[in-house]
């Protein structure tokens, strides 16, 4: 018998993140079964036991779901805990920052990429630009200052994920967005 008052789960948290999270912080939960479908939970428990294993120490983490929906017992779920968030954040694709703080900006009217900037590596049509970031996800990189929302920066194709990039089959692709950083 399920008591699905309270469902629980186990994460494990690498040991360069652990110090990060605390006791009652919200938990974004998804079920591979339930698609679309996002919970949410919080950290009940972080356990002073770690384990290791090929060099690699994590620490148990016992999350709490606030509602359990149509979760059943022994699905799969994903939990990302949020360490760090900014509202309205101009935000670009990581492969975009090139160096840690350049971005290629495309020219406007009447602007050439000089012989110098292409010897350099920038690509035709684009300008290079100092950029200052702010806290950055496995995808996106905030950006402080440098650039405006309208701006559009130079994405390698190479190391493309987007899928209208994709589908378009064009060398390079453009991105401009605004959006929220986890």
């Amino acid at each position: 018998i399920y008591d699905l008052s309270k469902v629980k789960f186990k994460m494990q948290i690498d040991e360069l993140d652990v110090l990060k999270i605390s006791v009652g912080q919200e938990v974004s939960v998804r079920a591979d079964a339930l698609e679309g479908v996002e919970m949410t939970g919080h950290i009940t428990n972080i356990s002073l036991e770690a384990n290791t294993s090929g060099g690699v120490t994590e620490y148990p983490v016992t999350v709490e779901l606030d509602e359990v929906g149509d979760l059943l017992p022994g699905m799969n779920v994903s939990a990302t805990i949020v360490l760090k968030e900014e509202k309205d954040a101009l935000c670009i694709p990581v492969d975009a920052l090139m160096r840690g703080d350049v971005v290629y900006m495309k020219n406007g009217e009447g602007e050439e990429t000089t012989p110098e900037e292409l010897a350099a590596g920038v690509p035709e049509g684009f300008h290079e630009v100092k950029v200052t970031v702010g806290i950055s996800s496995d995808s996106y990189v905030q950006i402080l200052s440098g650039l405006k929302p309208e701006d559009e920066v130079y994405v390698p194709r190479a190391e493309m994920t987007d899928m209208y990039g994709l589908m378009m089959g064009t060398d390079d692709y453009y991105y401009e967005e605004e959006e929220d950083v986890e």
